[in-house]
């Protein structure tokens, strides 16, 4: 995020707790921004969206953001950022650890997939950067679209780099496409155990079973360790 994105200039007579509090509902707003964003995606949230799910005003938003579409486009970007950043961190730490060696294929899906589960959760426990993935994908070629792309391209190629140098047998368009099915597997199985979804349980109980109100099945540390299991093998077959 830019300093223009972040700073606001200082009124006259401003107080750290008066900062503090413009800060609070910047974040209040950003905040209920991504969630409505991730829920029903760029174009179908409204003003009125954010301000009564946020508690502040029209005047807040236009204050902080200076628009809907400026609020909106930080909320989507912010929204993949945190997840890629926390991915990158994870791959760089590990090759650190290795001492520049290829890294085991388990480790780069581990990288690549815990992530969903650690950063842009929802309040409900969803993950906004799968249901925002999801919502993009519902109007295609939009420019929202082309930014997501072209922010995760860099992001996209320090895995595939990865992924050749440790499956060199691997061409560079196979691990391509070993890294898309490992990443759209681990989006599926995700969305799948959604609070607003909740497939997984929905199958599971068949046609005369009936939802238990908390979801049984949730985003979690068992959950994604699973996911690692079952994904490592398209990887490495």
């Amino acid at each position: 995020m830019s300093d223009a994105e972040t700073s606001q200039p200082l009124r006259d007579g401003d107080t750290p707790p008066a900062r503090g509090r413009r800060r609070q509902t910047r974040e209040s707003i950003l905040a209920a921004t991504k969630d409505l964003v991730a829920r029903k995606g760029p174009h179908a949230t409204t003003v009125r969206d954010i301000t009564q799910a946020s508690g502040a005003n029209v005047a807040a938003v236009n204050y902080y953001f200076q628009s809907k579409d400026n609020l909106v486009a930080i909320a989507t970007r912010e929204i993949g950022a945190e997840i890629n950043d926390e991915r990158v961190r994870r791959l760089e730490s590990l090759l650190q650890a290795s001492g520049g060696a290829p890294l085991a294929p388990a480790e780069i899906v581990r990288a690549l997939v815990l992530p969903i589960g650690e950063t842009s959760r929802a309040a409900d426990g969803g993950s906004l950067y799968v249901r925002n993935v999801y919502q993009m994908r519902t109007v295609p070629y939009a420019e929202e679209n082309r930014q997501h792309v072209m922010l995760q391209g860099s992001v996209a190629q320090k895995f595939i780099t990865e992924i050749r140098r440790s499956l060199p047998r691997l061409s560079r368009a196979e691990a391509v496409w070993r890294y898309e099915l490992v990443r759209g597997g681990a989006l599926h199985m995700a969305a799948n155990v959604d609070p607003l979804w909740r497939r997984f349980e929905i199958l599971e109980l068949g046609p005369s079973g009936s939802l238990p109100e908390e979801p049984a099945i949730r985003l979690d540390d068992a959950f994604l360790e699973r996911l690692v299991e079952a994904l490592v093998p398209i990887l490495t077959r």
